[in-house]
């Protein structure tokens, strides 16, 4: 039995799930999707075709010329440490498109609908083993943003010039991590805006990687829909690489790391659907930069944070911001009504070990309904 779908699912955050009737739960390691071994066995190099007869000429001048920026984004997933993820873009070809991509099930594609009203999407194709569903195939489309003239700016930069990576880097890292396995993830607790050379009504040149935010703060991850200030050097977030390792671990990662679960209530209800960050302890009292990695609680309000190296952390707990990222569960969420609540003392984690029992109790804040977008500048 094969499913196509987009990457959209029932899941919160941090994985898709093996099985559709866990809607509205934690996903963990446990019960998360993971590649079929024939597609992707372990140890193993991933494939990735690009698709010649998508016309990448207006962006990149031709399929040549998009090979920097997708080697980068794979390459950004691939050079996670501690993860048993290789992939490369070692193969071009023209592809029979269709409706839903290019009809070749046996490549994994990199191509371009031109009709496409979205940034870019992850069209994955599943299959059953048992009860669980697995991924067979995933195929990644840039949208019609790139099937249209790009601005003067952009056409004025030198082939060789790293800029031309910029407008698309960040939504091809984006996708190839929803191929991975990785669902959408939060923004991070703060207020930041992008920085811009000129006014985008004067048709200014705008910054792509750089954000307004103090040395405390890092960029959101990559699998949220915030500001991503990535630089060529790094460009996923410590989120992003907790939920790559837990997928594909490489040998002796997991043994370790720890975990840390809890609960959270607001007026002696489950918060549901709530996010709650783990920041170490010592970035917070401002030594070195500050690497979170979290999850959203599930109906009953209950988390599990896995993949943390051992130490103190402080939990942040912040209420769902980018409701377009989980509109599955964003209706069974109700408004954002929570507080952002820092619990006032550190949980410490140890390897090979869950640190349970973290109940945090949540205060009523401002309310947000859409479409006004509470949490997001």
């Amino acid at each position: 039995m094969f499913a196509f779908a987009f990457f959209d699912s029932g899941e919160a955050y941090r994985f898709f799930s093996a099985n559709t009737n866990r809607y509205g739960r934690v996903v963990t390691t446990e019960n998360a999707a993971r590649w079929r071994h024939t597609a992707w066995r372990p140890g193993d190099t991933l494939v990735w075709t690009l698709d010649t007869s998508a016309d990448w000429s207006l962006w990149f001048g031709s399929s040549a010329g998009a090979r920097p920026a997708l080697e980068k984004a794979l390459a950004a997933w691939s050079d996670i440490p501690n993860a048993d993820i290789s992939w490369e873009l070692a193969d071009e070809a023209a592809s029979d498109y269709g409706a839903t991509g290019p009809r070749d099930r046996t490549r994994n594609w990199v191509s371009i609908d031109p009709i496409g009203e979205f940034g870019g999407q992850a069209r994955m194709w599943w299959g059953r083993a048992g009860a669980e569903w697995q991924i067979d195939q995933c195929t990644i489309v840039g949208g019609s943003r790139l099937a249209e003239e790009p601005p003067d700016w952009f056409k004025e930069l030198e082939e060789d010039d790293p800029e031309r990576m910029y407008p698309a880097l960040g939504m091809w890292i984006h996708e190839f991590g929803h191929c991975l396995g990785l669902h959408h993830s939060q923004r991070l607790p703060t207020r930041r805006l992008p920085v811009r050379r000129d006014s985008d009504t004067a048709g200014g040149r705008p910054d792509w990687y750089r954000v307004m935010q103090s040395d405390a703060w890092v960029a959101d991850p990559q699998m949220s829909y915030g500001w991503s200030d990535f630089g060529l050097e790094h460009p996923v977030t410590a989120d992003d690489a907790a939920g790559a390792r837990l997928l594909r671990p490489g040998r002796g990662w997991l043994r370790t790391t720890g975990a840390i679960s809890g609960s959270l209530v607001m007026e002696g209800r489950p918060a549901r659907y709530v996010h709650v960050w783990a920041f170490p302890a010592d970035a917070m009292t401002g030594v070195g930069q500050p690497s979170p990695v979290g999850v959203f609680s599930d109906r009953e309000g209950n988390f599990l944070i896995e993949g943390l190296a051992p130490g103190e952390y402080v939990l942040w707990v912040s209420p769902m911001t980018e409701r377009p990222a989980h509109f599955w569960v964003a209706g069974q969420a109700g408004p954002s009504v929570a507080d952002e609540t820092v619990v006032p003392y550190p949980v410490r984690v140890t390897a090979g070990s869950v640190t349970e029992s973290i109940s945090i109790a949540l205060r009523r804040g401002r309310e947000c309904r859409p479409p006004a977008p509470c949490g997001i500048p």
